[in-house]
């Protein structure tokens, strides 16, 4: 996991701290919070359910400009004229900023490409006609607008040969990769018993995680819930014991058993995102020595708000003590 961030509070305490109210927050601690610390430069902030103040410092994604045609100049000050692009020093090894005219040398604008370029992006220069004249720097904060050109803040990462002077160059910007779609979004290892008093044969969330938009974004987006527990000894006198898992109204996985106990259970379930508004689900539910069972649907949530991912458990007579238990739960994001 990345460094949680830290907000501090707008308005700070100027009262000394009572030692008679420990009860009570001290101005001390109000005031000790912090504004935004952790991560690097380039990062993003996400939330994160298992960080201890509910968010974490992460790369951002990958992402890459086309690539563009501008003019070296060996000039060193500002301001380029023309399609020139140019170092503030001599040699890529000491040169700390870019000056780029936003005119390419085939007229097009290309300010807001250029403006876009993040904090942590790799700029690669390149001769248009030979590859081994080339500069790399990585951004070291975000493009700045000089009014008639941009400025690039740069540290230097590689270069071959020097570029020639009024020659044509490659211009490609591309940030690190990121990181993977894969996230942990939350667990469960405490014993969730289903009461023996329950309702019979209603539905009982016994575990829920709400799901944020920002979880399932785009297309191809996928959830994974593994579910797993114990069919107690305490068996319904008549019909049996369920446990499903739902996203919202469609239902992803389940099993049930009507024999005694206690014999381990398992739910294993994918929701997939096909578009903001349908979702494909599969699961498959398993209870040892009785029921396999495999589920398919699809979902209708919308997912520009947030639905609820729960495990449901459910008897169909009331038994002398709990019938079932989750033993945990693992939901990850792919």
């Amino acid at each position: 996991m990345s460094d949680p961030v830290l907000i501090t509070p707008a308005w700070q305490s100027t009262k000394p701290d009572d030692p008679t109210r420990p009860d009570l927050l001290a101005p001390s601690a109000w005031n000790a919070a912090r504004l935004l610390t952790g991560g690097n430069v380039g990062d993003v902030v996400t939330r994160d359910a298992s960080s201890p103040t509910g968010a974490i410092w992460s790369p951002a994604s990958g992402r890459a400009s086309p690539i563009l045609g501008f003019d070296f100049s060996s000039t060193t000050t500002p301001p380029p004229t023309s399609s020139q692009l140019r170092f503030n020093a001599a040699t890529p090894a000491a040169t700390t900023a870019l000056y780029v005219r936003p005119l390419t040398n085939d007229g097009m604008d290309a300010y807001w490409v250029l403006m876009n370029v993040a904090p942590a992006t790799v700029i690669t220069l390149q001769d248009k006609n030979d590859h081994t004249l080339y500069a790399q720097f990585t951004t070291s904060s975000a493009a700045i607008d000089q009014g008639s050109y941009i400025e690039f803040p740069v540290t230097w990462k590689a270069n071959g040969g020097a570029l020639l002077n009024n020659q044509g160059i490659l211009f490609y910007a591309a940030t690190a990769t990121g990181v993977s779609e894969f996230r942990k979004l939350a667990w469960n290892t405490t014993i969730i018993p289903l009461a023996a008093d329950a309702a019979v044969n209603a539905e009982v969330p016994l575990w829920t995680f709400a799901i944020t938009p920002d979880l399932l974004g785009s297309n191809g987006l996928a959830l994974h819930v593994l579910a797993w527990g114990v069919m107690t000894a305490f068996a319904p006198p008549a019909g049996s014991r369920q446990i499903k898992i739902y996203f919202g109204a469609a239902l992803v996985a389940r099993v049930s058993h009507s024999g005694g106990g206690p014999v381990p259970w398992l739910l294993d379930g994918y929701v997939l995102r096909a578009s903001s508004t349908v979702q494909r689900c599969i699961g498959r539910g398993m209870v040892t020595g009785s029921d396999f069972r495999a589920d398919e649907g699809a979902g209708a949530e919308n997912l520009t708000a947030p639905v609820s991912l729960e495990v449901r458990g459910s008897q169909e007579s009331t038994p002398t003590g709990a019938t079932l238990e989750i033993h945990g739960v693992l939901l990850n994001r792919e």
